[in-house]
């Protein structure tokens, strides 16, 4: 399955980035920020959405869910 990267990440790995049913939120993280350490980018903090809404570290991807990785977001 595809989750859809954004911002930053988007400019550095593309769009989207693979990723199996039944992983982590967590493992999702690790995964981008192990690309992003091989493409040479600084380590961030990765966020990971699922239907819209921000998930935990131990939620499980479902094979249906609509993932969206995200890096810190700021601004007022």
């Amino acid at each position: 399955m595809r989750a859809k990267l954004m911002a930053r990440f988007r400019d550095v790995l593309g769009d989207e980035i693979s990723i199996s049913p039944g992983i982590r939120a967590l493992d999702v993280k690790e995964l981008v920020k192990s690309e992003l350490m091989r493409r040479g980018e600084s380590l961030t903090e990765v966020l990971v959405a699922v239907g819209g809404s921000y998930v935990p570290d131990d939620y499980v991807i479902g094979e249906d869910d609509e993932v969206v990785i995200f890096p810190p977001v700021s601004g007022g």
